[in-house]
């Protein structure tokens, strides 16, 4: 029997799109753990030049009872404590990409700039396995077809990042048969010191 898909989300603070999808595969039973890439978690603040920026070893529970009490009624407006009330049920605190040495066959990521800081690091590193990784990410037109490849729910795809859910159909938890690949835009670079496969979905593209 195939080992399970080990999959990373990642996005810059590990509070957003990246725990959303962490609940979302978590809950259809796949192996996942999710990430940040920034030095700090930043989530929005008073003005937009003032944001509130915290170490990542801070617990979502702190962050949430931080916001309570700077002020309850923004921060329930505008969504963030709602946000931390999901985080905090999902794992403790946020936890940086940079700082974790375990070993993925997959990792989404939410945007371009994310997507070339997790390249970055897999580039940078010591070689220790010769596994394959899928780097994706994508922004494109063709999300919605995406989303209805991987077999999840209608509200289940609204918000799991379309970039890496042709991988996951193909290796989805309780397909009756294997699924094979499908044909991605796969560049492959020998490189690295940890073998990366990676892929970018342009908006034109397929």
């Amino acid at each position: 029997m195939p080992l399970p898909l080990r999959v990373a989300v990642v996005c810059s603070s590990n509070q957003n799109r990246s725990m959303e999808a962490h609940s979302i595969l978590s809950k259809r039973g796949f192996s996942v753990r999710s990430f940040g890439t920034g030095t700090h978690v930043k989530l929005p603040g008073a003005a937009p030049d003032k944001p509130n920026v915290y170490d990542f070893r801070t617990t979502y529970d702190q962050m949430y009872h931080d916001l309570l009490r700077k002020d309850k009624e923004l921060y329930t407006q505008n969504g963030l404590l709602h946000m931390l009330d999901r985080n905090k049920r999902i794992k403790a605190a946020p936890e940086r990409f940079q700082s974790c040495r375990d070993v993925f066959d997959l990792i989404v990521t939410c945007e371009e700039r994310v997507y070339d800081q997790v390249v970055e690091e897999l580039s940078s590193r010591e070689q220790e396995t010769c596994q394959p990784v899928h780097v994706v990410n994508a922004r494109g037109h063709g999300e919605r077809d995406l989303r209805a490849a991987a077999g999840l729910r209608g509200e289940e795809r609204q918000d799991l990042p379309a970039h890496g859910l042709l991988l996951l159909s193909a290796q989805a938890p309780g397909r009756r048969h294997p699924q094979p690949l499908p044909q991605l835009p796969l560049v492959h670079t020998s490189a690295f010191l940890v073998l990366v496969f990676t892929c970018r979905f342009s908006a034109g593209g397929p």
